[in-house]
C-alpha cells in the first residue's frame, strides 16, 4: 500500500499556474515534460535545472524521439526556456516560464474571448529542424534567439525577494561554505516546516548569533527542536520565546520571594 504524505516531501506550485495550464492545448507528452520540470525545479526550491534527454526519458517513460519533439514544442512556444545551452559534456539547463501571457501555444476555445489567433501555431517558418536533437542543435534559431534576449527580463520579473529569502542563499551569505548534502538538507527542512522559509532563516540567524564551531550541525539541532515542538512559523517561535521568558521571570520572582521569606527580619 502506498503511503503518500506531505511529510515525505512536496512540490510548491501556485494554484494559478496549475489552473492556467489546463486552459492550453498541451499534448500528454508535453504535460509529462512539464511535470518533470516542476518536480526537479520547484520541488527543490530552485528555478532551473540541468536535464538531458536521457534524464527526461528516465523520469517520464517517453522514448527519445517523443521527449525531443515535446521539448522542441515547449521551447518554441515559450513555455520552457533554455537558460544555459548544453554542449558535448553538459546538458541544457531548463526553466519553466511562469509568465503564461507570453506562451504561444493555443488555448481551448472555452477559455478565449472570440476567435483564437493561431497564426503562431500555423507559421512554422521559424521552427528548427525536428530531425536534430534539442541537446545538440547549435544552429541559429529565431525562436531561441528571442528567448535568450528575454531570459534576463523574465528572470528579473521573478520574485527577487524569493531569492533573498531562500535559506540556501541566506546561509551562504552568512557562513559562505555549504556543500551539496547540506543544500539538500535545507531544502528538506523547508518542506518539513510546511514551506515556511522564514522560520528556517530565523534558525540560521540564531545559529549566527551563537557562532558555534559547527554551524550547520547547530542549525539542524535548532530546527529539530522547533519541529518536535511543532513551531512551524516565525510567529510560533517568537510566541514560544515570549512564554519561556515570562516563565523565567516568574521563576526568578518565586525564588526571590522564597529567599526573602526565609530571612529572620527580627534578628536583623
Amino acid at each position: 500500500m502506498s503511503n503518500v504524505q506531505l511529510e515525505n516531501g512536496f512540490t510548491r506550485i501556485a494554484n494559478e499556474l496549475l489552473e492556467v495550464i489546463q486552459q492550453y492545448k498541451f499534448s500528454l507528452n508535453e504535460l509529462k515534460i512539464i511535470l518533470c520540470v516542476f518536480r526537479f525545479t520547484y520541488g527543490f526550491n530552485r528555478k532551473e535545472h540541468e536535464m538531458s534527454l536521457t534524464f527526461f526519458m528516465n523520469h517520464t517513460g517517453l522514448n527519445r524521439s517523443r521527449v525531443n519533439s515535446s521539448l522542441k514544442s515547449l521551447i518554441e512556444n515559450n513555455v520552457l526556456i533554455v537558460t544555459k545551452k548544453g554542449n558535448a559534456k553538459t546538458s541544457n539547463t531548463y526553466m519553466f516560464n511562469k509568465n503564461y501571457n507570453t506562451w504561444k501555444i493555443e488555448k481551448y476555445s472555452s477559455f478565449t474571448s472570440g476567435k483564437t489567433d493561431t497564426s503562431v501555431q500555423i507559421d512554422t517558418s521559424i521552427k528548427t529542424d525536428t530531425s536534430t536533437s534539442v541537446q545538440n542543435d547549435t544552429r541559429p534559431s529565431v525562436q531561441i534567439d528571442t528567448q535568450e534576449r528575454n531570459i534576463k527580463e523574465i528572470l528579473k520579473k521573478e520574485d527577487e525577494e524569493e531569492m533573498a529569502k531562500d535559506p540556501v542563499h541566506y546561509y551562504q551569505q552568512i557562513f559562505v561554505h555549504i556543500n551539496p548534502f547540506q543544500i539538500e538538507s535545507l531544502v528538506q527542512w523547508v518542506n518539513d516546516f510546511k514551506g515556511n522559509k522564514d522560520v528556517v532563516n530565523l534558525a540560521i540567524e540564531e545559529t549566527a548569533k551563537s557562532n558555534p564551531r559547527q554551524p550547520f550541525r547547530f542549525l539542524e539541532s535548532i530546527l529539530r527542536d522547533w519541529h518536535s515542538r511543532q513551531l512551524f512559523t516565525v510567529e510560533d517561535v517568537l510566541e514560544d520565546k515570549k512564554k519561556a521568558e515570562s516563565k523565567k521571570v516568574a521563576n526568578f520572582n518565586e525564588y526571590r520571594n522564597k529567599k526573602a521569606s526565609e530571612i529572620d527580619w527580627e534578628a536583623l
